[in-house]
C-alpha cells in the first residue's frame, strides 16, 4: 500500500491543543510529584539544574506564606564600576556608611577569604543589636538548611550563632538577598554570659596536622596552658584512656554537638571544631558553627585525627547517654517539624521569587525529610559517628616545645590514699571525711583531695601554706571557727604568698565557712581550672560565709563564689588589690559586711544579689554589677569611694535607704561590648558632700521612684522590712554640695 505524497497540514488549533496538553501534563507532574523525589534521583542523565529550572516554572502547588519584611542594609560608598562592593573583590578592609532601621554609622567591610560574601564590623561604641561582627553570605533557598540546623542546635541546648536573612544593596544597584550570620568570637561568648572563657579551635582531618594543633584565642599564658591540657588529653586517648578528655569536655554539650553533626550529615574532617573553655569550671563547651559548605558531605568510615569529641564514644557511659538523648530527640521531631514549617512561611518568600515559590517549598520539604526522617532510617547514631583515629604526619614536630602537664590519675586510681594524707599531715580520717583538729599544719606543696571527700577545719586549726601552694577540696568544706577561736590560713613566708584555697564541687556540694581569718593568697590555675580568688568556690549548691576576716591578697578577688546560692554575713574584707568579693552566676545576699581598702568592693556578674547593711569605704569602686545582673543595695553606707555604684551591660540596680558620703562619683552606668545599657532605680537615699552624683552613658538611664514595693524585696529573697544592724536615715535629693555636677 503506497503512502500519499501529499503534505498533511496541521491547523493552529491542533498546535494549541498539543501545547496545552503537554504543558498541562508537565504542570500536573511537577505539582503532584512526591516531595521526596530529589533532583539526583532522576533517570536518563537528567541533571539537577534542568529539574530545578523546569520546576521553578511548572510547579504550581499552593503555598502558604507569612508576611516577613527582611532588614534592609544600604551601604553607601563608591559608585558602580568604580570600586563598587558588588563588583570589586579585591581583599582588604574598606569603610562604608551603613543605613538600616534605627541605625546609621560608618562600618568596616571586607570580602571573605574562604567563600563569597563579606565580613561586616561595627564600631565598638556603635554596635548593632549588641553585635560587633557579622558574616554576610549570598543566600538561596538551600540556605534554609542552615536555619533549620540553628533551630535543632538551640533545641539541644548548644550555643550557636544567630542566622537571619537581609536585603543588601550597594552602589545604587538592586538589593540582593544575603544570609546574616553572627561571627563566632569573644563578643558572641560575652553576649551569652561567657565573659570568662577562651575560644579553642581544632581540626579533625588527619591529613592536615597543622589544623590538629589546638588554636587558643587568648593571651600567651592561656595558650600554653590550654594547648598543654588538650595535648595531654589527646595523648591519653591514643593510649585508650579517655578520663582526662571526659574531665575536659562537657558531656551534655558534646552529645548535643555530635547529634547535630549526625543529623546534618557533616563531613567532620572538613570544618574545624570550635569550643569555649570556661576558666571557672575547667570545662569546654562545643559550639555549633554553621558549615561553610551547605548540604550533606559526610564520608562514611573516614578516619579522623584525635580530637576533643569523637574519642569519647569509646566510653560506655557516654555511648549510653548519647543513645538516650537520640531516642528523646526522635520523640521531639514533631515539634521541630512545626518550627521548620513556621520558618518556611516566614523566609521562603524572601529567598525565592513569587513564580518559583512552589518549587522552593518543595525543596524545603525535602530538606525537612533529609534532616528529620532520613537519618533515623539508617545506622544508629553511635555506629554512624564512631571512627578510627590517628595523629597526622608531622604532629610531633608541631608539638615540640609545648609543655605537657603530667598524666592525671583516673577516678578509679587508688594511688591517692586518704589514710596516707591523714598520716602525713596528722589529720583525722573518718570514712570519707578529713578533719583538721586544733593545731599547726605546714602545707608546702599542692594538696588536692580526692573527689567526694569532705574537709572539716575545727576551731584553732592553723594552716601555713608554702609559696604558690594550693589546697583543693572536691567535696563539702566546713570551716568551724569562731571570732574568739578562729581558723587561720596564711603563708609560711609573708613575702611569698600561697595560691588558693579552693572548693570544686559537683553541683550538689556545700560550703560553710565561719570564723576564718585568711590572708596572702594569689589565685592559681590547677588542672585547667582558673581560681581567681584567694578563696574560690565553684560548683557548689550553696555557700555560707559568716563572722570571718579576709585580709590582703594578690589574687583578682579575695572571695570568689561561682554559681549556687550565696549568703555572706558579718564578715570584714580588707584589700588594696583586686576585688574583695566577686559573685558569678549566683543568687543570694551579702549582709552587714564591712568592706575597705583601695581595690574594688563587690563585683557581681550575671547574678541576682542583695547587698544589705554594712559599708564600703575608701574603695576604687564600691559595687560593680555587669552581665545582666540584678542587684538591690539596701541600707548600705558608701563613703570616700572613687565610684560608689557602677552598673553596666544591661544590669539593673535598685538603691534604697543607703547613704553616699564624700564619694568622687556616686552613680555610673556603662555599656559593655555587647552594646546593652543598664538601669539604676533610686528610692529614698542620702547624698552628702559627693563631688559628682552621676555619669550616665547613652542607652542607660537613672530613674527616681518614691518607694520600693514589697514585690521587689521578695524578688531578692527579702521580707517587707529587712533587718539591718545600722539603718541609715533616709533622705531624698542629691548631694548637698552646691558645686556638684550631674
Amino acid at each position: 500500500m503506497r503512502r500519499s505524497a501529499r503534505t498533511r497540514r496541521i491547523d493552529p488549533l491542533s498546535w494549541v491543543f498539543g501545547i496545552v496538553l503537554v504543558g498541562g501534563a508537565l504542570i500536573a507532574f511537577f505539582s503532584l510529584k512526591p516531595t521526596d523525589m530529589r533532583p539526583q534521583d532522576w533517570p536518563l542523565g537528567i541533571g539537577p539544574d534542568e529539574v530545578q529550572a523546569y520546576a521553578a516554572v511548572l510547579d504550581r502547588r499552593p503555598v502558604e506564606v507569612g508576611h516577613t519584611l527582611p532588614e534592609a542594609y544600604v551601604l553607601s560608598g563608591p559608585e558602580a564600576g568604580d570600586g563598587c562592593l558588588f563588583l570589586d573583590r579585591s581583599p582588604g578592609w574598606r569603610t562604608q556608611w551603613l543605613s538600616t532601621d534605627g541605625y546609621a554609622d560608618s562600618v568596616r567591610i571586607r570580602p571573605l577569604n574562604d567563600r563569597p560574601g563579606y565580613l561586616l564590623k561595627f564600631p565598638k561604641k556603635s554596635l548593632l543589636n549588641g553585635k560587633r561582627r557579622v558574616l554576610l553570605v549570598p543566600a538561596t533557598v538551600r540556605s534554609m538548611r542552615l536555619k533549620y540546623m540553628e533551630v535543632i542546635a538551640r533545641h539541644l541546648g548548644l550555643l550557636t550563632p544567630e542566622i537571619t536573612f537581609i536585603h543588601l544593596s550597594a552602589c545604587g544597584l538592586d538589593p540582593r538577598v544575603y544570609r546574616k550570620e553572627e561571627r563566632v568570637d569573644k563578643d558572641l561568648l560575652e553576649r551569652h554570659g561567657l565573659g570568662n572563657a577562651s575560644l579553642v579551635e581544632q581540626g579533625m582531618d588527619p591529613t592536615r596536622p597543622d589544623l590538629q594543633f589546638a588554636e587558643v584565642d587568648g593571651d600567651s599564658t592561656e595558650r600554653v596552658q590550654l594547648r598543654g591540657s588538650v595535648e595531654r588529653a589527646m595523648a591519653d586517648a591514643a593510649q585508650g584512656n579517655t578520663d582526662a578528655l571526659a574531665k575536659l569536655v562537657d558531656q551534655d554539650a558534646a552529645i548535643a554537638w555530635l547529634l547535630v553533626a549526625w543529623l546534618e550529615g557533616r563531613d567532620l574532617r572538613h570544618d574545624r571544631l570550635v569550643l569555649a573553655h570556661q576558666w571557672s569550671t575547667g570545662r569546654m563547651l562545643p559550639i555549633h558553627r554553621p558549615a561553610v559548605q551547605e548540604g550533606p558531605d559526610m564520608e562514611p568510615d573516614a578516619p579522623l585525627a584525635y580530637n576533643l569529641l569523637t574519642p569519647l564514644l569509646s566510653r560506655p557511659g557516654f555511648r549510653a547517654a548519647l543513645e538516650e538523648r537520640a531516642a528523646a530527640l526522635k520523640a521531639e521531631l514533631p515539634e521541630l517539624r512545626i518550627q521548620f514549617e513556621a520558618l518556611d512561611r516566614s523566609w521562603l518568600p524572601v529567598l525565592a521569587d513569587p513564580i518559583a515559590l512552589p518549587f522552593a517549598q518543595t525543596a524545603a520539604r525535602q530538606e525537612h525529610e533529609a534532616l528529620l526522617d532520613d537519618p533515623w532510617g539508617g545506622a544508629e547514631v553511635v555506629v554512624h559517628l564512631e571512627r578510627s583515629h590517628f595523629a597526622g604526619p608531622g604532629h610531633a614536630s608541631l608539638l615540640a616545645g609545648v609543655p605537657i602537664p603530667p598524666a592525671l590519675p583516673s577516678d578509679t586510681d587508688e594511688a591517692i590514699d586518704l589514710d596516707a594524707i591523714a598520716k602525713r599531715y596528722k589529720l583525722i580520717a573518718d570514712g570519707d571525711t578529713l578533719y583538721f583538729p586544733r593545731g599547726k599544719y605546714m602545707i608546702e606543696e599542692d594538696l588536692v583531695l580526692p573527689k567526694g571527700v569532705s574537709v572539716v577545719l575545727l576551731q584553732g586549726a592553723r594552716l601555713f601554706l608554702g609559696p604558690r601552694a594550693n589546697v583543693v577540696c572536691q567535696g563539702d568544706l566546713w570551716v568551724r571557727g569562731t571570732l574568739r577561736n578562729p581558723v587561720f590560713i596564711r603563708p609560711i613566708d609573708d613575702g611569698q604568698g600561697f595560691g588558693v584555697v579552693a572548693v570544686r564541687g559537683d553541683g550538689s556540694s556545700r560550703c560553710r565557712i565561719s570564723g576564718l581569718m585568711i590572708s596572702g593568697g594569689g589565685g592559681a590555675t590547677i588542672e585547667g581550672v582558673r581560681y581567681d580568688g584567694m578563696v574560690s568556690v565553684h560548683g557548689v549548691v550553696r555557700t555560707e560565709v559568716r563572722s570571718s576576716i579576709f585580709q590582703e591578697h594578690t589574687a583578682p578577688a579575695s572571695l570568689l563564689l561561682d554559681g549556687g546560692g550565696v549568703a555572706v554575713e558579718s564578715t570584714r574584707f580588707v584589700a588594696d588589690h583586686g576585688a574583695c568579693v566577686q559573685v558569678i552566676n549566683g543568687q543570694g545576699s551579702i549582709v552587714d559586711c564591712t568592706i575597705t581598702g583601695r581595690g574594688q568592693g563587690v563585683r557581681i556578674h550575671g547574678s541576682r544579689l542583695a547587698l544589705v547593711g554594712g559599708s564600703c569605704i575608701g574603695l576604687a569602686t564600691g559595687m560593680e554589677a555587669e552581665g545582666s545582673s540584678e542587684v538591690l543595695v539596701h541600707h548600705v553606707r558608701f563613703e570616700r569611694n572613687g565610684t560608689a555604684l557602677h552598673a553596666r551591660d544591661a544590669s539593673v540596680l535598685h538603691a534604697d535607704g543607703s547613704s553616699f558620703m564624700g564619694n568622687d562619683l556616686v552613680l555610673r552606668t556603662g555599656t559593655a561590648r555587647s552594646g546593652n545599657g543598664s538601669r539604676i532605680v533610686l528610692y529614698t537615699n542620702e547624698f552628702v558632700d559627693n563631688v559628682k552624683d552621676r555619669e550616665v552613658e547613652e542607652g542607660s538611664r537613672v530613674e527616681q521612684q518614691e518607694a520600693m514595693d514589697a514585690g521587689t524585696l521578695r524578688t531578692f529573697g527579702l521580707g517587707a522590712t529587712p533587718v539591718v544592724q545600722q539603718p541609715v536615715p533616709p533622705r531624698n535629693g542629691r548631694s548637698r554640695r552646691a558645686d556638684q555636677g550631674t
